[in-house]
Protein backbone atom coordinates (compact mmCIF):
# COMPACT_ATOMS: atom_id res chain seq x y z
CA UNK A 1 0.00 0.00 0.00
CA UNK A 2 1.74 3.48 -0.99
CA UNK A 3 1.77 5.90 1.80
CA UNK A 4 -1.28 8.27 0.04
CA UNK A 5 -3.67 5.19 -0.36
CA UNK A 6 -3.23 5.03 3.61
CA UNK A 7 -3.67 8.38 4.29
CA UNK A 8 -6.76 8.68 2.55
CA UNK A 9 -8.27 4.86 4.22
CA UNK A 10 -7.02 6.35 7.25
CA UNK A 11 -8.84 9.51 6.90
CA UNK A 12 -12.20 8.26 5.34
CA UNK A 13 -11.86 5.74 8.58
CA UNK A 14 -10.99 8.94 11.06
CA UNK A 15 -14.48 10.74 9.59
CA UNK A 16 -16.06 7.72 9.94
CA UNK A 17 -15.64 7.52 13.65
CA UNK A 18 -16.78 11.21 13.78
CA UNK A 19 -19.68 10.83 12.42
CA UNK A 20 -22.87 10.73 15.12
CA UNK A 21 -24.01 7.38 16.12
CA UNK A 22 -26.87 6.40 18.39
CA UNK A 23 -30.19 8.24 19.22
CA UNK A 24 -29.91 11.66 18.30
CA UNK A 25 -31.29 14.08 21.25
CA UNK A 26 -32.41 18.21 20.71
CA UNK A 27 -30.33 20.33 22.49
CA UNK A 28 -33.38 21.49 23.99
CA UNK A 29 -33.44 17.85 25.99
CA UNK A 30 -29.69 18.67 27.04
CA UNK A 31 -30.68 21.82 29.25
CA UNK A 32 -33.22 20.09 30.97
CA UNK A 33 -31.77 19.30 34.50
CA UNK A 34 -32.10 14.78 34.93
CA UNK A 35 -33.76 12.92 37.24
CA UNK A 36 -31.97 12.61 40.79
CA UNK A 37 -32.73 9.08 40.80
CA UNK A 38 -30.99 8.36 37.78
CA UNK A 39 -28.07 10.78 38.62
CA UNK A 40 -28.14 8.59 41.62
CA UNK A 41 -28.03 5.10 39.37
CA UNK A 42 -25.17 6.44 37.26
CA UNK A 43 -23.15 7.36 40.15
CA UNK A 44 -23.28 3.88 42.24
CA UNK A 45 -22.73 2.00 38.50
CA UNK A 46 -19.62 4.19 38.11
CA UNK A 47 -18.54 3.48 41.51
CA UNK A 48 -19.07 -0.38 41.69
CA UNK A 49 -17.40 -0.63 38.09
CA UNK A 50 -14.79 0.81 40.21
CA UNK A 51 -14.72 -1.49 42.91
CA UNK A 52 -14.55 -4.64 40.75
CA UNK A 53 -11.59 -3.44 39.48
CA UNK A 54 -10.08 -3.05 42.61
CA UNK A 55 -9.36 0.43 41.95
CA UNK A 56 -8.30 2.44 45.65
CA UNK A 57 -9.52 5.53 44.66
CA UNK A 58 -13.36 6.62 42.80
CA UNK A 59 -15.40 9.29 42.82
CA UNK A 60 -18.18 10.31 40.75
CA UNK A 61 -19.96 13.53 40.58
CA UNK A 62 -22.69 14.52 38.95
CA UNK A 63 -24.42 17.86 38.11
CA UNK A 64 -27.71 18.75 39.44
CA UNK A 65 -27.96 21.75 37.78
CA UNK A 66 -26.37 23.59 34.93
CA UNK A 67 -25.15 27.48 34.45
Amino acid sequence: MQRRDFLGSAGLGLAGLMLPFGRSVAAEALLEPADPALRKRLADTALAAAARTTATCAWAATCASRC
